[in-house]
């Protein structure tokens, strides 16, 4: 015949009764007392990135585009704003990019973005997306062939020289792909200080 479990679980709650009121009995000898309390804890709190340091930064460059196998020279201007949260930088960034053609024919973009980074020591890689206006000047007088421009980039930079935790010289490296209507393709190198 199996023991039920009544028969087993007896002893034990009876042992446990019997180790509890000896050490109540122990604490009353002592005339005090006793009551451990656990230990306070302070509850943690979640905290999201905060900012580090505001940021600007300034990068002059030359760009080579292509649009219809075209290939375009061209200057780029970039004013970025933002800040560090932690390995983290984002902000907005401002872009102007005259050129010009083989053929003679200028050109300009001008776009505005947003912009994510991640700092892996003195190199910074990221990207974002934008949108803009890209025009072309007609081969005769007249006004502009202008159209809205939608596309992202993609950027790295190398701190050359810095000059504080966030601020630094750098080379910059950044290639773009923007819809004007076709595909324009953009590759620029550039030096950058960042304040």
């Amino acid at each position: 015949m199996r023991p039920s479990l009544f028969g087993w679980a007896a002893p034990v709650l009876v042992a446990c009764a019997l180790s509890s009121s000896s050490r109540s009995a122990r604490a009353q000898e002592g005339g005090a007392v006793v009551i451990e309390e656990p230990p306070a804890t302070t509850p943690a709190v979640a905290t999201g990135p905060h900012l580090n340091e505001a940021i600007v930064g300034l990068d002059v460059g030359y760009a080579r585009e292509s649009l219809y196998s075209t290939p375009i020279n061209a200057l780029d201007f970039s004013l970025s704003l933002g800040g560090d949260f932690g390995h983290l930088s984002a902000g907005a960034i401002l872009e102007v990019t005259p050129g010009w053609t083989r053929e003679g024919l200028d050109t300009t973009g001008v776009n505005l973005g947003g912009f994510i980074e991640a700092r892996l020591g003195r190199f910074r890689m990221g990207g974002g997306l934008r949108i803009g206006r890209f025009s072309v000047a007609r081969a005769t007088y007249g006004s502009d062939l202008a159209t809205a421009s939608s596309g992202m980039f993609f950027r790295v930079s190398f701190d050359l020289i810095p000059f504080s935790d966030h601020g630094a010289l750098y080379l910059v490296g950044k290639g773009t792909l923007d819809d004007v209507g076709a595909y324009l393709l953009g590759a620029t190198v550039g030096l950058g200080v960042r304040f």
